[in-house]
């Protein structure tokens, strides 16, 4: 079955589809996933406040039946589709097995259209969409998420999101139009739009369609606020002839990608193959490295000065694109993400040093799992309250506060040995990387909060690559 709510229907009161929340769905054998539509213009309001999450951080959507390739198909379809809403948050979400069927259908995981207010798209995995046409249309994509704001104010949180194994069946000449997109920012319109793109990881191929273009990341309209960090752009394309090309960002302007406040910084970009593949493609111009990139960005000077270019070594660059002990070129390569991703795609907290992609993960570290519930924010059934987001702080409510943690040898005068500031979940969860140093060492270990007397482990504790410990 799909899921259709719309207030542009006959007898549809304009915004009254308002503040709802759709969870723990499986949708599957249909055209289309999921369309939340409104007018949102001269007709009546948009709707407000509509949420597609999940009942738990661990817990996801199902659109797609995951046994069933082409599960969900029309002529163009879709997992999400969210029009003249304000106000929304789609997370949590595995969209797959999509086919469109039509050269003039669009095929998207998530697209946005006529939409404002400040919105979220997140923790979402999007995999296996394809349009099964050998005909190629200017004006229609298979892409991972596509944002057309036409003339709305809106500003956008896209993090944690994975997009992988996107394809056509194309087979005509080869052509600069981009088949395949990983995220796509498509409008031209007057529009102000700010968007914050984090610890994405999007991996493309097309090697299948070698006639037709791809780009992990289309920005078409380059007057807008972006800040695009922590985020991996690889394309895995080989050779490729004619004009058609691979690259991993496109931007419509010469010199720019966003307005003069926008900033690309500290992402992994990967080619497999530079035959007609470039890392950056701004209008027609290639830039093949960093340094040229940067020298043409100048209206967004010292763009991408922190970014890493290297395989990101993914557990599966087309179904699992979490880190593995290859992935050295995103494991601490990262910036301080903000509050709101401070959680990573298994719902694991962010710590530094920071990891470039959607999972968090740390090699060459002796891993410390802890499980502490502190009195003062306890609020009873093994939960703490939301300390940071209660402040008024920008962070998940699944996280309660930062705890500062210190190993201390076994003897006086006790010496701090090694201290980590970590982020505690509000289940009183703690995830702690340490020095391999450490290992095969016994260590009191101490936690230390806010406004609560320090805590030290009954005994020593004897660390290994992995330990745990439970204060409760």
């Amino acid at each position: 079955m799909e899921l259709l709510l719309s207030t542009l229907l006959p007898l549809g009161i304009c915004g009254t589809n308002s503040y709802n929340t759709y969870c723990d769905l499986n949708i599957k054998d249909c055209n289309v996933g999921i369309s939340i539509s409104a007018p949102n213009n001269a007709t009546g309001p948009a709707d407000e406040g509509n949420k597609i999450i999940s009942s738990s951080c661990n817990t996801f959507n199902y659109i797609g039946d995951p046994n069933t390739p082409n599960d969900i198909i029309g002529g163009g379809s879709y997992g999400v589709s969210i029009a003249g809403q304000n106000e929304f948050v789609v997370r949590n979400c595995v969209i797959q097995n999509i086919t469109g069927t039509s050269s003039l259908g669009d095929v998207d995981g998530i697209v946005v259209v006529s939409s404002y207010g400040a919105n979220e798209i997140s923790n979402n995995i999007i995999r296996n969409l394809r349009r099964s046409s050998t005909t190629l249309q200017s004006n229609h994509w298979v892409s991972g998420i596509r944002i057309n704001w036409n003339n709305q104010t809106m500003t956008y949180k896209i993090f944690n999101n994975s997009i992988s194994n996107l394809f056509t069946s194309y087979t005509g000449v080869p052509t600069t139009i981009s088949a395949i997109i990983g995220i796509y920012y498509q409008d031209s319109g007057a529009g102000n739009v700010t968007s914050e793109i984090f610890n994405n990881s999007i991996s493309l191929n097309g090697s299948t369609f070698p006639n037709a273009s791809s780009t992990c990341l289309s920005i078409i309209n380059t007057g807008l606020n972006f800040s695009i960090k922590n985020n991996v752009f690889a394309n895995f394309t080989s050779a490729q002839t004619g004009v058609a090309f691979h690259s991993c960002f496109y931007t419509n302007t010469t010199n720019r990608y966003g307005n003069a406040l926008s900033l690309s910084d500290y992402n992994n970009y990967y080619l497999a193959d530079t035959t007609n593949g470039t890392l950056f493609r701004a209008t027609t111009v290639n830039h093949p490295s960093l340094a040229s990139w940067q020298a043409a960005m100048t209206l967004n000077p010292n763009s991408d000065l922190n970014s890493q270019v290297g395989n990101p070594g993914f557990v599966n660059n087309n179904t699992d694109l979490h880190g593995t002990l290859s992935s050295t070129s995103l494991d601490g390569m990262g910036t301080t993400p903000p509050g709101f991703a401070g959680l990573d795609i298994d719902c694991e907290p962010r710590n530094f040093p920071y990891d470039i992609g959607f999972d968090d993960f740390t090699n060459n570290a002796i891993r410390l799992d802890l499980n502490v519930l502190l009195e003062g924010f306890y609020s009873g059934a093994g939960v703490m309250t939301p300390v940071l987001n209660n402040n008024g702080e920008d962070v998940s409510t699944a996280i309660s506060d930062t705890i500062t943690v210190e190993l201390r040898n076994t003897s006086t005068p006790y010496s701090s040995v090694a201290t980590k500031s970590v982020l505690l979940k509000t289940d009183g969860k703690a995830v702690v990387y340490l020095p391999l140093a450490i290992d095969g060492g016994s260590y009191y270990i101490v936690i230390k909060t806010r406004n609560s007397i320090e805590t030290w482990s009954k005994l020593p504790v004897t660390f290994g690559s992995l330990t745990s410990y439970d204060f409760n």
